[in-house]
């Protein structure tokens, strides 16, 4: 073991480091065992399983780290469909074939970006 790391393990916690260690762990064992209790419902069990505990713990880690590029991708990609749906329906009133193709490559990208933005 080097000096290093023997320091690492000697040093100690104030008050207010275990105080906000001991209320994040309350709160990451909540929202775990909640989602425990979620799962083994949806499996028609009759208790919690270590499986169930297994997966949920999984998911409430998950949960922790964010990608902002996929939460992105969802925000721009609805409003892209979103603006798709009327837009089309208001170019092929007139029968302009440029605006029909800008919305409709607009939908295809905005779907594109919904997919991506929601796989795991």
């Amino acid at each position: 073991m080097t000096t290093r790391s023997h320091k690492v393990e000697t040093l100690r916690l104030n008050t207010a480091a275990t105080e906000k260690l001991i209320k994040g762990i309350r709160e990451v064992s909540v929202a775990a065992m909640y989602q425990a209790k979620v799962l083994a419902a949806s499996d028609r069990s009759d208790s919690v399983q270590s499986s169930h505990v297994d997966a949920a713990l999984k998911m409430v880690a998950s949960k922790e780290t964010t990608n902002w590029f996929r939460e992105f991708a969802k925000i721009i990609g609805g409003a892209l469909f979103g603006a798709f749906i009327p837009g089309l329906v208001a170019a092929l009133t007139p029968a302009n074939v440029t605006y029909v193709v800008v919305f409709v490559t607009a939908g295809f990208l905005g779907m594109i970006l919904v997919f991506i933005g929601l796989r795991k």
